[in-house]
This record gives structure tokens, C-alpha cells and sequence, in this order.
């Protein structure tokens, strides 16, 4: 059962007379019913959406509550807005507090709600048991993050179980659409005992679900990490003879894939380098004039990548190289957490 509590008042030197109370219920919200109770204690009831009105004497208030039962195939953001309108002809020297919107996660499973930080956090499955863990993530076309998903066995060398991945828009229906890459057997610690996927978040629902499932004879203790693995550039620029110049170092044993986009000072695409296919161990450059970039343009870029945290080193520099000496200056690259 979902409760919501709205409370029309007048804080004004004078009455209202028919301000209207209305609230549209969230669809996801089955038999919704409501009651009204007046400062006089008189009541109102009634059911689906509030269109109500009331008079309210200086200092009078008038409190609904609205009550439904929660679709079990909702999923994502359960948001609710009420309003107060006031009569028409009548002024309103406040009128930026006649409107509250709640909202509000919807979990299916009793999710465990994690940050996807890469910090390490450890649990104890049963064999044959059932863990499952939520992220909120970035999932804003065109700028969709990449992640990275890991559950490593603190007490043997065989995963943990088996790992399912659930984009937003799956819901809580247990059919997974998401299409993560498997680096389990990639390193940095790639060695045996963990399960881990790699993806990036396109969806219209932010909320992603992972499900871990014991399927070894004996209880596992594990360490957890959810981690972006996207990373920033403060700066690039292409103005008078400048351009920047970025390199990316594959640190793992195997072949990775890079994706760079260079984004104007709003936020849009100015130019997107894709695929930026790197060797195992090997470094592999690019820079705004081989990208096409037109002169006299400035913003940050953001580089994202088929592997687990630390399998790509992205550096940058912004150079002329039209004066003698050159002039280089170095651009850092920072990871999600360093870049907030």
C-alpha cells in the first residue's frame, strides 16, 4: 500500500474561496482512494484522481490522503505531483509553493541499493541462494556511460555463481535485455574465481539490477564492486594552431576498444573517434585534427571502454608545435569519483 499525505494552506491575510486541490495518481497506482479532512474536521472521500475544492479561512488547512496498491509490474520512478490552484481573479503572492512532486526508486526484489563508485563491499551467499543489487547510472543519449560489474570469491578459485544483468527498462519482469561483454578472463585481475561484465547503460530507465546466484555445493563469501569506468578531460582545444593530441594504453593481455567524444562547452558531440581499436599492450594515438575538428573550438571529452576498471591509461595534451620550443601542456584524465 502506497500513502500519500497532501496539505493545502493559507498563509495569505485573506480567505480562499474554491482553490482547487488536484492530483493526477501515477498510473502504477491500482484502486487509488482519497479522503479530506478540513481544519473544522468535516471530511471528503472519493476515488482515482483528486480535482477538489476548498475554502480555506487564513490559516485554514485542508489534508488529503491519497492511497493506492503498487502495480507488481511497475519498475523505475514512482512520481506523484500535487497541485493548488488558486480562484480565479485572485492574486497569489506565493504562488511557487502550490506545487510538490515525491518520487520515489521502485525496487522489485529487495534489492541492495549500491553506488556505482567502485568502492568493495563483501556478503555471504548460501548455496543456491539468490543476492541482488541496484545502481542508479547514467543513461543520458548520447552521453551513455560504460560500467563495470564484478563479484569475485573471497575463498576459492571457481565465480561465485552466475551473474544476470537487468537494464532499467526490464523492470522486475526477470527477462534480462542487457547484453553485457563477459571479462572475466580479462586482466588486471582476470584469474579465476570471480564472475565480471563490462557494458554501457543505454536504457530510459536509470535503475539497473544485477542477480547473483550460488550455484556452487557450499556457501561463498565474495567482495562486490559496481564501477563507471568512463573518464574525463577537462579541457581540449583546437584554438589558433592548437590541437590536443590524446594516447591510450591497453594494459590487458587482450584486444580493447576505445571510444572518445569530444563535447562543446553545452554538452553537445563535436566530434565522436570510434572505434579506437587497441592491441593487447600496446598504446594507440589520436588527435583533433586527424578527428576533423574544425579551428577555434573548445570543451572536454570523455573516453569510454570495453574493459574492467584500469585496462585503459588515457593521457592528453594541448600543443603548438608552430612555435620553437614547442608548447605542451599536459591534460589530466580523472575517473568518475575524481572528476566530481
Amino acid at each position: 500500500m502506497i500513502t500519500y499525505t497532501i496539505v493545502a494552506s493559507n498563509a495569505c491575510s485573506t480567505a480562499v474561496v474554491g482553490a482547487t486541490v488536484s492530483d493526477t495518481v501515477p498510473a502504477a497506482l491500482l484502486t487509488p482512494m482519497w479522503t479530506c479532512v478540513g481544519a473544522s474536521g468535516g471530511t471528503r472521500s472519493g476515488s482515482g484522481n483528486i480535482n477538489h475544492t476548498v475554502n480555506l479561512l487564513v490559516g485554514g488547512i485542508a489534508t488529503f490522503t491519497a492511497t493506492g496498491t503498487l502495480d507488481i509490474n511497475a519498475s523505475g520512478t514512482l512520481a506523484n505531483t500535487a497541485t493548488v490552484t488558486v480562484p480565479a481573479g485572485m492574486g497569489d503572492p506565493f504562488s511557487g509553493n502550490n506545487s510538490a512532486t515525491d518520487e520515489d526508486t521502485l525496487l522489485c526484489f529487495n534489492e541492495t541499493v549500491v553506488v556505482p563508485d567502485g568502492r568493495l563491499t563483501t556478503g555471504t551467499l548460501a548455496s543456491g541462494a539468490t543476492a541482488w543489487f541496484a545502481a542508479s547510472l547514467n543513461v543520458n543519449s548520447p552521453n551513455v556511460n560504460w560500467y563495470s560489474l564484478e563479484f569475485k570469491n573471497l575463498t576459492g578459485s571457481v565465480p561465485p555463481g552466475t551473474l544476470t544483468l537487468y537494464r532499467g527498462d526490464d523492470g522486475c519482469s526477470l527477462m534480462s535485455t542487457a547484453a553485457p561483454a563477459d571479462t572475466s578472463a580479462t586482466d588486471p585481475a582476470g584469474t579465476g574465481g570471480l564472475v565480471r561484465v563490462s557494458f554501457g547503460a543505454a536504457s530510459t530507465q536509470s535503475l539497473f539490477r544485477a542477480r547473483l546466484v550460488n550455484t556452487n555445493p557450499g556457501a561463498v563469501t565474495f567482495s562486490f564492486s559496481w564501477s563507471d569506468t568512463t573518464m574525463y578531460s577537462p579541457a581540449w582545444s583546437t584554438n589558433g594552431s592548437f590541437n590536443t593530441f590524446y594516447s591510450f594504453q591497453n594494459t590487458t593481455g587482450t584486444t580493447r576498444v576505445a571510444h572518445l567524444k569530444l563535447l562543446g562547452p553545452t554538452g553537445a558531440i563535436v566530434a565522436t573517434v570510434f572505434p579506437i581499436t587497441i592491441p593487447a599492450g600496446q598504446t594507440v594515438s589520436v588527435n583533433t585534427a586527424s578527428a576533423g575538428v574544425t579551428r577555434n573550438r573548445t570543451g572536454t571529452a570523455r573516453v569510454t571502454h570495453t574493459g574492467p576498471p584500469g585496462a585503459i591509461v588515457a593521457e592528453a595534451a594541448i600543443a603548438n608545435f608552430s612555435t620553437n620550443p614547442a608548447y605542451v601542456q599536459p591534460v589530466k584524465f580523472q575517473a568518475v569519483r575524481e572528476a566530481k
